[in-house]
């Protein structure tokens, strides 16, 4: 719906760190000056070498070599340590090179050794002077902290990496608490995580600090627009095909035709990749021998509806994946998919998808929905290919706007060419799904005999206390075939599956399945063919194989 991080970048270079590049050093008026030594203890050799030093660190001073004249003085001191103005001469340099520290303590000595002495009224303002440079110093490193963090955080966004982003726009606030920079930067990249309630908060700080360079009206209309999001985030759902913003009650995709997305459902929540849960198929022939058992793999990082909950990252990240799969948007609805010479389009009528059609390879599959008062998208019917078998799928609804009734018509084509329907009916206790009531068949053709295959089965929900499904059960309870008329080579040909095998008697297939016919060494079969019914569950949309008549699905979720 919005693309909130559209002008993120350029918000960035608009808002940089504002520095000062103020230097701050002793008052110019103090001076350094030379006294003679006035101790007896030098010789007078010493006493040459002591006022040599002394002088030349003064004139190095006055050069301002200030780096040449401590080591002039450093050279008197060792002479003739505590001289009083050798003392007031070295707190005033090494003020001047920044050694703070080493200054205090030549001050400190000097106000012990000489309360009285004639430097004091100039020591007092060296005093004064150090107090003012140590805060200045303090400041200057929380100032080239902000600006290595501002920096830090600038190169992180366009590295992409918004979380380090936010977190060096955090630190370098507490380095310049009064620079909107770095916090309007600070949302610019938690907007670019997808934390829009943590952007809008550091927005609403920006304001509070009423600055003189910020455009609160911008500001202000960027507040709305998130918070706008977050309502969006609350009553949306995602299409996990296309993209497209859905209300969070869920519904069919008017884009792309995918779902029914129904984030309740605790059948869709059923397969969390979270560490704990798991999912098993087993199945098992109609005697009870076990066929297989295999692990069903993980859906989700966490539920259906956290899974599909809306997010502009999420959707740039859904449409991304279709562009590299080879889909084009028209704006945000997909339209079409182009792979070389192959190419699908979606053709809308309106506002919902009316047709998928590829002209490359001549097929057409057609989609009828509506749309309901609270915004969902409800399909009549639609066409289907699944793993090359084509299916029209039709939907039936209760007075909660819940599916009531699934019935699909397909024709199998890559086994024994009849038209099958099935029938899957709805249980509800409540909110919960307890069970779908199936049934399918065909009327055969004359030249098979006019033959009537029909077989029923359920399927049965369990759930734990805390509302997972706990397992679900498949059971086909009858599988039977009737022939109206049999010819002697069919019943021939028949007999070596079916002994016994008579006109107008009901036969078993639940141990042998529907075999229709053989291809050399291959029998020829419709299978029972759930693969188009995975809107009550994603876990059972299989094709059973010859002889197996029930599947159970379990489940173990994460504490």
């Amino acid at each position: 719906m919005r693309t909130l991080l559209r002008l993120a970048l350029c918000c960035l270079m608009l808002f940089s760190a504002r520095l000062s590049g103020q230097e701050f050093s002793v008052q110019d008026e103090i001076t350094i000056h030379v006294r003679p030594a006035d101790r007896s203890t030098l010789s007078v050799e010493e006493e040459q070498e002591f006022l040599s030093a002394a002088t030349f660190g003064a004139r190095f001073y006055e050069a301002g070599d200030f780096e040449s004249a401590i080591q002039q003085l450093r050279v008197a001191d060792k002479l003739l340590p505590g001289h009083p103005a050798l003392l007031y001469n070295l707190v005033v340099v090494l003020a001047r090179l920044g050694q703070l520290d080493d200054a205090e303590v030549k001050l400190d000595m000097y106000r012990a050794l000489y309360p009285d002495g004639e430097e004091m009224p100039q020591i007092r303002k060296l005093q004064i002077d150090l107090e003012w440079l140590r805060e200045v110093h303090s400041r200057a490193k929380l100032t080239q902290a902000y600006r290595e963090l501002f920096d830090r955080g600038r190169a992180s966004f366009e590295s992409r990496e918004y979380a380090s982003a936010a977190e060096s726009f955090r630190q370098a606030r507490q380095a310049n608490p009064g620079d909107v920079a770095a916090p309007f930067n600070q949302a610019i990249a938690l907007e670019a995580l997808g934390n829009y309630s943590g952007s809008m908060d550091v927005l609403r700080e920006v304001l509070a600090l009423n600055a003189a360079d910020v455009n609160r009206t911008a500001v202000e209309a960027r507040v709305d627009l998130l918070r706008a999001e977050i309502t969006d985030q609350r009553s949306s759902i995602l299409c996990s095909f296309c993209g497209r913003r859905l209300p969070v009650s869920g519904g069919w995709c008017p884009d792309c035709g995918h779902g029914p997305f129904i984030p309740d459902s605790p059948q869709w929540s059923s397969r969390s990749c979270a560490p704990g849960s798991s999912a098993t198929l087993s199945t098992f022939y109609s005697t009870g021998a076990p066929y297989q058992s295999e692990p069903l793999p993980c859906m989700y990082s966490g539920s259906y509806a956290n899974a599909l909950q809306y997010t502009t990252p999420k959707r740039r990240a859904i449409q991304a994946a279709r562009k590299a799969d080879g889909w084009s948007f028209d704006g945000n609805r997909i339209s079409m998919f182009r792979d070389g010479d192959h190419v699908i389009e979606l053709i809308h009528d309106g506002e919902v998808l009316k047709q998928i059609a590829s002209p490359s390879a001549g097929d057409l599959l057609e989609h009828s929905a509506r749309r309901l008062s609270d915004g969902r998208w409800q399909v009549d019917w639609e066409d289907r290919v699944i793993e090359g078998q084509r299916y029209r799928k039709q939907y039936a609804y209760d007075g909660m706007g819940r599916i009531a009734r699934e019935t699909v018509r397909y024709q199998a084509a890559n086994s024994c060419g009849q038209v099958i329907e099935v029938s899957a009916d709805w249980r509800y206790e409540g909110e919960r799904l307890m069970s779908v009531a199936l049934q399918g068949g065909y009327e055969g053709y004359p030249s098979e005999g006019s033959p009537r295959m029909q077989w029923r089965g359920t399927v049965a929900f369990t759930y734990d206390t805390n509302g997972f499904v706990q397992r679900e059960d498949l059971n086909i309870d009858s599988f039977e075939k009737t022939y109206a008329k049999l010819s002697r080579n069919m019943r021939r040909d028949l007999e070596r599956y079916y002994p016994g095998i008579r006109i107008n008697a009901p036969q078993d297939l639940l141990v042998n399945g529907d075999i229709c016919g053989s291809a050399g060494t291959q029998r020829v079969m419709n299978l029972i063919d759930l693969r188009a019914f995975d809107a009550w569950s994603p876990n059972l949309a299989i094709a059973l194989p010859p002889g197996v008549t029930r599947a159970t699905v379990s489940f173990t979720h994460a504490e």
